[in-house]
């Protein structure tokens, strides 16, 4: 057929019951006809004529939307924490919104839905971990702060003898950290078994990257963090030395000149010693 039946539910609330899931409550449902060969912009135009979201974060306050399929409803798309809407490619998009991207990855946390979600959407991506996350997981799992941070310099290795090294140290630091980290599979956490680009080469985007540069200047006063950037940002961009703005008067070098010959002190006039013929001579200005 060349339609579909979609049904979003939406205004909700989530409730927390007694055995501590949640239940999406008092919500609404809303059903349409969209086309198969319908675009993403078609299609989140129409969902945002229906379902009230928030303009200054582009979220649309919705908790699911189901595809009907004859007398099936099946829920494909999820939205629990208000998280931008994305659609598969092949559920209601033909064509998909995003395309085909060779070496598309998507990075989150280790969750099992939501790499169920990409396998079953993006066929071609790359699921990976987020190194952090993951680090972070380890030591709350374990309770060793000691492990996470080796854990974490693993993942951040290019080199494999490194990579290697950091986990001989694991294993022989904490087995059972050491196996879980191997069935999640290196390939989704380290840099270096990274099949594409983004644990291989772009590691961060250039926000983080500065953040890291400003760990320990954040500390700092104002004045003092607003100099320290200003003295990185200058290295970054021609990395001049601000004493070749100096005249050569004020260099270090010409001051050193100038009081390198031997200076013979005259001392206190208490001090002196004047032989008789001298105390005796009387000089007089000229005339």
């Amino acid at each position: 057929m060349d339609r579909v039946r979609i049904v979003i539910s939406y205004n909700g609330r989530w409730e927390q019951l007694v055995d501590g899931n949640q239940m999406y409550v008092g919500f609404d449902n809303q059903g349409l006809y969209v086309s198969k060969n319908m675009t993403f912009e078609e299609l989140m135009a129409r969902v945002h004529s229906i379902v009230k979201y928030d303009p200054n974060k582009y979220n649309i306050d919705l908790q699911s939307i189901s595809i009907v399929l004859d007398t099936t409803c099946r829920t494909f798309i999820r939205n629990d924490d208000n998280v931008q809407l994305m659609l598969g490619e092949d559920r209601v998009i033909p064509q998909g919104a995003l395309g085909h991207i060779d070496d598309c990855v998507f990075i989150s946390n280790r969750h099992t839905r939501i790499e169920a979600g990409i396998a079953s959407f993006f066929r071609y991506a790359t699921y990976t971990i987020c190194t952090w996350h993951f680090s972070e997981n380890i030591r709350k799992h374990f309770h060793r702060k000691d492990v996470a941070q080796i854990i974490f310099a693993a993942t951040k290795s290019y080199q494999e003898l490194k990579y290697n090294q950091l986990m001989e140290e694991l294993c022989n630091l904490h087995q059972n950290a050491y196996d879980y980290i191997v069935n999640a599979g290196p390939e989704k956490w380290s840099r270096v078994h990274c099949p594409q680009r983004r644990y291989r080469l772009m590691t961060t985007n250039s926000t983080e990257c500065l953040n890291s540069c400003l760990r320990f200047a954040r500390k700092l006063p104002m004045l003092t963090l607003a100099e320290f950037i200003r003295d990185m940002l200058q290295r970054w961009e021609r990395n001049l030395d601000y004493t070749s703005q100096c005249a050569d008067y004020y260099k270090r070098e010409t001051l050193v000149d100038a009081y390198s010959v031997p200076i013979m002190p005259v001392g206190h006039p208490n001090t002196w010693e004047v032989s008789e013929d001298i105390k005796q001579s009387v000089v007089l200005p000229p005339q």
